[in-house]
């Protein structure tokens, strides 16, 4: 009996707690890649302030998470060692694609008097037009990395930010941010009593590519 009851006890705390999760709404707010978004709601709940991270480009788009904290802090989580090398694959695909392309394109022109665009010209004009954006944006991302390989070390990790948190996820969603390549997505806790029963999730576009 005293088991049975140590079960039941035990089950109704997990019910409880469940039945608490369940009543905090989430809300997404979904659209089309630089539509936008995170100045909605910049506008709508930080009152004006530059509070949501926004991507540098739309290949490094982070989806992020808003929810209360009595003690701000944003936690920056970052790809998977699969998800990256799902990533550097279609980089190499990339890679291959052009260099079929141009083979064509060269062969094609043999003997034209036309000048015969360079690789790097063909690749920014007449391949960009019809590569697919998966292939473009693992591209880019594997070229951000660049001699950076050492950040790659970080994958499966999460790294904690406090204190002057917006100046410290310029190294993980800016232009030029070490991590920004690596970043899947960021979890961002705020003071701000309106969201203690509400979680918001800032996505990065309908047709992300990543």
């Amino acid at each position: 009996f005293l088991d049975f009851q140590s079960v039941t006890t035990a089950l109704e705390t997990e019910i409880q707690r469940a039945q608490q999760d369940a009543r905090k709404l989430s809300i997404g707010i979904v659209g089309a890649m630089k539509a936008g978004k995170s100045s909605f709601l910049n506008a709508c709940i930080f009152g004006g302030k530059d509070v949501l991270p926004k991507a540098a480009t739309p290949m490094t788009a982070a989806l992020t998470r808003i929810r209360y904290s009595e003690t701000p802090q944003a936690t920056v989580h970052f790809y998977e060692r699969k998800d990256w090398d799902k990533i550097e694959d279609n980089a190499q695909k990339y890679d291959a694609n052009l260099n079929n392309a141009y083979d064509t394109y060269c062969r094609a022109h043999a003997g034209s008097t036309e000048r015969t665009l360079s690789l790097q010209e063909y690749e920014r004009t007449l391949f960009h037009q019809n590569v697919s954006e998966v292939l473009k944006s693992a591209k880019e991302l594997t070229q951000m990395v660049g001699s950076n390989s050492a950040i790659l070390e970080h994958l499966g990790d999460a790294d904690v930010l406090d204190g002057d948190i917006m100046a410290k996820l310029q190294d993980y969603v800016g232009a030029r941010g070490r991590f920004t390549p690596i970043v899947n997505y960021v979890e961002l806790e705020v003071n701000l009593p309106e969201l203690e029963d509400l979680e918001i999730v800032d996505t990065p576009g309908l047709n992300d590519p990543i």
